[in-house]
This record gives C-alpha cells, sequence and structure tokens, in this order.
C-alpha cells in the first residue's frame, strides 16, 4: 500500500498537467499615443489671424503680403501641417478655391475621406476641411476663402509607416485645432 500511494500521485499529477491549451499569437500593442491639449496661441506673422495647437513648433518657410508658407511641426506626432496664405484678386476668389478644391480630390486618391464646409466664426471665411480616418499621405487637408486671401494647409506624416488605429486620435486632434482656428 505504501508503494501504490506515491505512484497515484504521480499520476494524478500527470494526469492534471496533460490538459494544453492552444496558443495563440497575441497581436502586436502599441502605446496610446499622447495627444495634445486644446491651448492655443497665434501663429505670429502669418498674414491672417491662425491659431495653433500651442505644443507645435512654428517655422516660416517664406513670406511677404502677397504670399507666405509656413510648417507647423507636431513632434509628438512626427508630423508637420503645411500652409500657405496667398493674396487673391477681384474676382478670382471662385476660381482658386475650385482648384485648390480640385488639388485636395486628387491628393486624397479615391480614399474615403469626411468632409466638413462651413463659416468662420465672424463669416469671413468659407472653411472646408478634408479628412480620412485611416492613412494617406495627406491625411487631412483644409482650404478658407475669405478677406481676399486663399488660406490652405496639408498635413501629413514624416514617417513612413503609420498604423490606422494610432493614427485616427491624433487626425482628429488636428482637425480640431483647425476648426478652432476658424470658430474660436
Amino acid at each position: 500500500m505504501k508503494n501504490i500511494l506515491p505512484g497515484i500521485i504521480i499520476l494524478l499529477t500527470l494526469f492534471s498537467c496533460g490538459k494544453r491549451e492552444k496558443n495563440y499569437p497575441r497581436p502586436v500593442a502599441y502605446p496610446r499615443q499622447e495627444i495634445y491639449d486644446s491651448t492655443y496661441r497665434q501663429l505670429a506673422g502669418f498674414p491672417i489671424d491662425f491659431f495653433i495647437n500651442a505644443s507645435a513648433r512654428e517655422e516660416s518657410v517664406s513670406g511677404s503680403d502677397s504670399a507666405a508658407w509656413w510648417n507647423v511641426r507636431y513632434p509628438a506626432y512626427n508630423a508637420t501641417l503645411h500652409l500657405s496664405s496667398v493674396a487673391l484678386r477681384n474676382g478670382e476668389e471662385t476660381a482658386q478655391l475650385h482648384s485648390r478644391i480640385e488639388r485636395m480630390v486628387m491628393n486624397v486618391g479615391g480614399a474615403a475621406v469626411n468632409q466638413e464646409d462651413f463659416y468662420s466664426s465672424d463669416s469671413a471665411f468659407r472653411v472646408l476641411i478634408f479628412y480620412e480616418p485611416g492613412y494617406t499621405p495627406t491625411p487631412v487637408q483644409f482650404v478658407a476663402v475669405g478677406k481676399g486671401r486663399l488660406t490652405s494647409g496639408v498635413f501629413g506624416f514624416d514617417a513612413t509607416e503609420v498604423t490606422p488605429d494610432s493614427v485616427a486620435p491624433l487626425l482628429q486632434s488636428v482637425v480640431r485645432d483647425i476648426r478652432y482656428s476658424f470658430l474660436k
């Protein structure tokens, strides 16, 4: 009897450990990207009153009274918003707006986009924003016409590989920033 008890314990131990669960590969986990707070400051020197996120960095590429180009870097997003503002002559507002919209549609390349069309809080600008919820080379674009100027912007990531699920919150925050600049 003494020899049977240790044998039974060993057999029970072996049978209880014998059940194997199937192993499945786990999806790759990415840390959640920190979204900038919704605090803003005016883009100094830009031809119109334009506000950028307080965490972004601006860089004047070139500028004059008739045309200005600026880059607004979002360092934590590894991305840049390229801005331009061009003075319009009387009568060319509609043609320039249609030309810019045509360019925005070509940049989207057939991807499904969300579109917002609104007037600024002072009704001085008509604003059109295109944004693609996934990842395209130009996921956020906008154009605004008013006060004798055509102002536009294209947002893009500097990285070549970005996963769509991690991009969506960043794009929403950039669209929020653009909206704020016109609806403040």
